[in-house]
């Protein structure tokens, strides 16, 4: 925010422009007829002058903007008549040369406020603006629920890199019975459960990998540079911390459990081939009991070389 000093600095700029035509118009010229270019060119400023004061008068501007700039259109108008007044009736006297050029003064110091004030409220707005549209684009690219990227994203990011060397792997979650939890709890206790896995996966993945809720209680991950070994330990793990918590409904303590299916990108995958292969794997670990992570897809001659990185929740038992 700007000080009140530095505020006045470009309306009081405007003082040389008024006094400067004052300070000729004070040398007596004497005249004996009426010049009508003059009153031809001071009475069309006039009719401007009107014109303006009427348009602000139906405009929506903030009265920070509006009263200087009709303030600069008056004064303008001010200044403009005594000297019409003047060249029609050749009148003596240096009164309607005072306040025209009091009027340039005043009219010029106004316009200068009004526009920077407006420029200052436009300058407001497009922040505003700014801002709203990036919170709307987070808001497209994020779940409501639990804060994860959405399926696209996921998607766009998957297939920005299929065509690198480096190893790709999809890990897919969905929580067991959660129909039957939701039906005899009610949805804020399923939301609880969708909101607390999010997070279980959030914290056991890094930051570049992409976490997304696929829909409704299941879950996608895409993990950047790791090969299936390493991707089914994480997925393992991510299956057993959630497993590990309890979740309290009407002061009963109750465990909820997740399936995962797990698949690397081969030669020949496409995004979506290896999402389906992941989800496949899903399916059969739903069909073997649950509470399970199993891989699909390729045996271990076709995979590519896996990259496996070392520390903390990455380190292989």
């Amino acid at each position: 925010m700007s000080s009140p000093r530095r505020r006045w600095i470009l309306p009081l700029s405007a003082l040389p422009a008024g006094l400067w035509p004052l300070a000729l118009d004070l040398k007596p010229m004497p005249r004996a007829s009426i010049d009508w270019l003059d009153v031809a060119g001071e009475s069309a400023l006039c009719v401007i002058a009107l014109a303006w004061l009427l348009a602000l008068s139906r405009t929506r501007l903030a009265h920070a903007v509006l009263y200087p700039l009709g303030l600069a259109v008056f004064c303008s108008l001010v200044g403009v008549v005594p000297d019409l007044l003047e060249e029609l009736f050749v009148l003596p006297g240096q009164l309607p040369v005072v306040v025209e050029n009091l009027g340039k003064v005043v009219g010029c110091s106004a316009l200068s406020l009004g526009l920077l004030r407006w420029f200052r409220l436009e300058r407001t707005r497009v922040h505003e603006l700014q801002e709203t549209s990036q919170h709307f684009e987070t808001l497209a690219q994020t779940d409501e629920l639990t804060g994860l990227s959405v399926r696209q994203i996921f998607f766009d990011e998957l297939e920005y890199l299929l065509p690198g060397s480096e190893p790709l792997s999809v890990l897919m979650f969905d929580i067991d019975d959660f129909k039957e939890h939701n039906d005899r709890f009610g949805h804020p206790a399923g939301d609880e459960v969708i909101r607390t896995l999010a997070g279980v996966i959030e914290s056991r993945i890094r930051n570049h990998d992409v976490a997304c809720r696929w829909g409704g209680e299941e879950f996608t991950v895409l993990l950047v540079g790791v090969g299936l070994p390493t991707a089914r330990n994480i997925a393992d793990r991510i299956r057993q911390a959630f497993a590990d918590i309890d979740f309290f409904v009407d002061g009963q303590a109750i465990n909820k459990t997740v399936s995962g299916g797990v698949a690397e990108r081969g030669p020949d995958d496409t995004g979506g081939s290896l999402v389906e292969r992941a989800d496949r794997a899903l399916l059969a670990a739903k069909a073997a009991g649950k509470d399970r992570i199993e891989v699909g897809g390729m045996t271990m001659g076709q995979r590519p070389k896996a990259s496996v990185p070392v520390g903390g929740d990455w380190e292989v038992d």
